[in-house]
């Protein structure tokens, strides 16, 4: 519906705001910002960013969780991850907090 949908590639920011309180997704509220043109945010582009980001940090956490199981220490699981999805060195700290424990 949402890609078929053209009102939702021109989706007035309150008409948003109101989606992502009903749904309590949060994460949406973080993309919103890149696909918001003035006072309309393409809902459709927000919805395959934040799927995309989730595909990510499932790697990261399934990555992360091997190079432990394997004895692979703290900063090489970090460049590893860093590496092998192509994100930046902060991103990689950011997955290594959440699921290096």
């Amino acid at each position: 519906m949402v890609e078929k949908d053209p009102a939702y590639q021109s989706m007035e920011e309150d008409a948003f705001n109101v989606i992502v309180q009903y749904t309590a997704a949060q994460e949406l509220v973080h993309v919103k910002e890149y696909y918001q043109e003035g006072e309309k945010v393409d809902m459709c582009k927000a919805l395959t960013e934040l799927i995309a980001q989730g595909k990510l940090e499932g790697r990261a956490e399934e990555l992360i969780v091997i190079c432990k199981e394997f004895g692979v220490s703290y900063e090489d699981t970090q460049a590893r991850i860093r590496d092998r999805l192509s994100i930046s060195e902060e991103d990689a700290k950011v997955y290594m907090g959440r699921y290096w424990e």
